[in-house]
């Protein structure tokens, strides 16, 4: 192993930790309780335009993909870092329009696609065989960290200077955190090693992005990881006012989101070392359960302590799926058209963490008065998700023997 591959896992961890689930995703409920003050919007509104910043993440991701298995993943991901983090400083431009809200917000999701993990798995799956599950954890890890620290962070920001100076911040923190190490270490092994395009492809074990579309295991895999993703992750946008409307302090209930964080990067590295000797439909399945566990805790307790359980297991079942995606991809799929192919599955995993949870979240606290009924379909999903992750069967491209 070159020290390339490990100094990519590097890369990825900073890029990771100022990603797009850092900077956006668990950012959301700090803003909401600002913007909802500041401009009157209800939660339902900043929901779907939430949603709506996911759906244009949802539809750039597997063209992100494409771009990164044609031109390489360098080519791609630097200036995408760069335009990642303008676009979010954009957010602070918005004077109290929701058309604004509606434009700015799907571009920000649109254009910060290159700070979400699928480029960087892309580069750690080509270093790694044997040990793939070991770098993707450390990798993935730094995006644990970043949902801990960086909501933090932020809400500092908003309560000292304001919404719209956190924008920038958060910005800025791409550009540097970001766009310096990926620049410095971050290698595409199949650039290095290999003439063309044509070329990787032909050396390289999986399917094609024709054959891939047409497994019905690539499909039970987005089915899975849809219904995870919205179910494990659907609290923590609403989970700031979630504990808030049961008489949690504004300051105790965002650091639940370090609880949530510190489940999740403790399901990284516990993930990312037993997927290279438990099969993953097993570790996937479990996790899900346990996340399940959870959401059936929101809704039958106002206990706080019960309430961090119910925290921390919602924190490792999403915590697994980082790690757990694009592993099962990978062993699936083969690497031949990997990042196409892990691109699907990522859409559907941000239709679940943006669309589908923030969605039924906030619709169902404006419509129903109660987060209870959102909650309750979310842990079905998790029993769902699991049962579908134990029908794929054995790996198609297991590990090979080959030292590394």
């Amino acid at each position: 192993m070159k020290r390339s591959g490990w100094a990519s896992v590097i890369a990825s961890w900073f890029c990771l930790f100022a990603g797009a689930s850092s900077i956006i995703v668990f950012t959301f409920g700090n803003f909401l309780r600002a913007l909802t003050a500041e401009f009157g919007w209800s939660r339902g509104l900043l929901s779907n335009a939430f949603a709506c910043s996911a759906l244009a993440a949802a539809i750039a991701t597997p063209i992100l993909g494409w771009l990164v298995d044609r031109y390489g993943i360098r080519r791609v991901t630097l200036p995408g870092i760069v335009i990642g983090g303008l676009a979010v400083m954009t957010l602070a431009a918005n004077n109290g329009s929701a058309w604004v809200l509606f434009v700015t917000l799907p571009a920000a999701g649109a254009l910060t696609v290159a700070l979400t993990a699928l480029p960087y798995t892309k580069a750690i799956t080509n270093w790694f065989d044997q040990r793939r599950g070991l770098a993707l954890g450390i990798a993935t890890l730094g995006g644990s960290i970043g949902v801990a620290v960086v909501p933090q962070l932020t809400q500092s920001v908003i309560s000292t200077y304001g919404w719209r100076t956190a924008c920038i911040f958060l910005g800025v923190l791409v550009l540097v955190v970001a766009f310096v190490p990926a620049l410095i270490f971050l290698h595409d092994r199949e650039r290095n090693e290999r003439a063309d395009a044509a070329t990787v492809a032909a050396n390289t074990p999986g399917f094609s992005a024709h054959e891939g579309r047409r497994q019905w295991r690539l499909w039970v895999i987005c089915a899975a990881f849809l219904l995870a993703a919205a179910g494990a992750s659907g609290i923590i946008g609403q989970l700031v006012p979630l504990l808030t409307d049961r008489g949690v302090g504004v300051e105790n209930a965002t650091r639940m989101i370090a609880v949530f964080a510190i489940g999740s990067a403790i399901a990284r590295m516990f993930s990312g070392v037993v997927l290279d000797y438990v099969f993953a439909p097993y570790v996937g399945a479990l996790s899900f359960l346990g996340g399940g566990i959870g959401l059936v805790l929101f809704v039958t307790s106002n206990n706080p302590n019960l309430l961090i359980v119910a925290t921390a297991l919602c924190g490792l079942s999403i915590g697994v799926e980082y790690d757990l995606l694009p592993y099962t991809v990978s062993r699936y799929m083969g690497m031949r058209a990997y990042g196409e192919l892990v691109g699907y599955c990522f859409t559907c995993f941000v239709i679940g963490t943006g669309i589908v949870g923030p969605l039924m979240m906030g619709n169902s606290f404006s419509l129903l008065g109660s987060y209870n009924p959102s909650l309750t379909a979310f842990a079905c999903f998790l029993f769902i998700a699991a049962v579908l992750l134990l029908t794929l069967g054995p790996y198609t491209y297991p590990a090979s023997r080959k030292h590394e």
